[in-house]
This record gives structure tokens, sequence and C-alpha cells, in this order.
């Protein structure tokens, strides 16, 4: 495989990560709501770094040896994976109540309360 090829192969592949990104956040929180903006950066983030793997990729089919294309291209295929990450982390947060051990017992009835609340 050629080094232009390569570039463009790893460009895709953080467009394809971008999208199951942006699906993953629909899931969880609406367009363009505060919760996917702070917590996820959304679709700013997102927009970043696919836009830095292809400014890569453009410049390593000018130039296939040059550092800054390949730096770019790199960084987008690095950086994408951290959005699923962080889907996955706060989808098995909101699945698991950890109750702290020096919380007294009536607190956690309390706590236990307004969370079956929520859910019904």
């Amino acid at each position: 495989m050629t080094r232009v090829r390569l570039a463009w192969a790893l460009a895709i592949l953080t467009g394809v990560a971008a999208i199951a990104d942006t699906v993953m956040t629909l899931e969880s929180s609406s367009f363009f709501s505060e919760q996917a903006v702070a917590q996820h950066g959304w679709p700013f983030i997102t927009a970043a770094v696919v836009l830095c793997s292809t400014t890569g990729a453009v410049i390593v089919s000018r130039y296939p040896r040059h550092p800054i294309g390949w730096s770019g291209t790199a960084n987008g295929v690095a950086i994408m994976p951290d959005g699923q990450t962080a889907y996955v982390t706060d989808r098995s947060s909101k699945a698991v109540r950890v109750i702290p051990v020096d919380e007294p017992e009536d607190v956690r009835g309390a706590q236990d309360a307004r969370s079956s609340d929520r859910e019904e």
C-alpha cells in the first residue's frame, strides 16, 4: 500500500469513527444540546478531528513524507476512539450506582427512593 493510500484510508477510518461517535451521541442526547457540547464536545471536537485528519491526508497526497501531514492524519485516528470510550464510560456509569462506604444508611434509602421515582 502506498503512503498516499494509507493516509486516505486513515482519514476515511476517522470519518467512519466520527459517524459512529455521532450516532452514539444522539442516543444519549439531542443535537446541539448543552449536554452533548459540554460533556462530549460534539460537534466541535468531532469536526475538528475529521478536518485535521483530512487535511493531513491532503498534505500527504502532495508530499508523501511530510511529518505535519502524517501527524494530522495520525491525530484523527488516535483521538476519535476517545469519543466511543467516553460514551461507553458514560453509559456504564449510569448503569451502575456506586454507594460510598462512609455514607449513612438513611441517606442511601433516600437516594434509592429518588432514583426509583425517576425511573418510573
